[in-house]
């Protein structure tokens, strides 16, 4: 019989809890990619790896059953319970970040962002034994950088590029002309593109929580 060349068996480590559980929910992130000294950064430009809890036009209480956040929350308790019940991790911060969509006022927008990250906050408060302390909050009021996304994204949108100048160059108030980018955009072309945005973009930014889970090891 012809000697045959043995099979090279390459057997994997065994991935641990917290890696099965980054995988399952890209949400969850080890300690070291959390920056104090910039805790909320990828609110502006970094929107990966969040979950997202929505909400209807001027609401901040929580709706379970609304626009898919009966899975979203089940998901958030589900990754808190499994790294405070593991032995191997700890909870180590958990970021939340509310917004409001660009369409109210300055004062009803940084009131209802604020009430909405607190929403959520709450719901993990009473269902897990997260501290409060644990929890940082960030108010973002209204989601000009989340609606630049959506208009950059979306070639439906009328006079995409003339929108895209207003937000990049115009600031959000200015005092001495007593105009805005809100009034620009309500302007342009008869209010077509706001009209647009109204109805197809801004209910996607009105989201209460940008949320990231943070886990360090338990000997450390």
């Amino acid at each position: 019989m012809e000697e045959t060349e043995p099979k090279v068996v390459t057997i994997l480590p065994e991935k641990s809890e917290i890696e099965i559980l980054s995988e399952k929910y890209p949400f969850v992130l080890p300690a070291s990619e959390f920056d104090p000294a910039n805790p909320i950064r990828y609110y502006n430009d970094e929107r990966d790896n969040v979950l997202t809890v929505y909400y209807p036009v001027n609401k901040s209480v929580i709706e379970s059953y609304f626009a898919g956040n009966s899975a979203t929350l089940a998901a958030l308790l589900d990754a808190v319970r499994s790294i405070v019940n593991s032995k191997e991790t700890k909870i180590c911060r958990i970021v939340i970040a509310g917004f409001a969509s660009p369409e109210g006022s300055a004062s009803v927008n940084e009131q209802l962002a604020g009430e909405r990250a607190a929403a959520v906050r709450d719901y993990i408060l009473a269902n897990t034994p997260v501290s409060k302390e644990t929890i940082l909050l960030h108010n973002g009021s209204a989601d000009w950088q989340g609606l630049r996304r959506l208009v950059a994204a979306d070639s439906n949108v009328p006079s995409q590029r003339e929108v895209l100048e207003i937000i990049d160059t115009r600031p959000i108030w200015d005092s001495r002309t007593q105009t805005g980018r809100q009034t620009l955009l309500h302007q342009l072309n008869g209010g077509r593109s706001w009209e647009y945005m109204k109805t197809n973009l801004f209910p996607k930014l009105r989201n209460g929580t940008f949320i990231r889970v943070y886990w360090s090891s338990t000997d450390r």
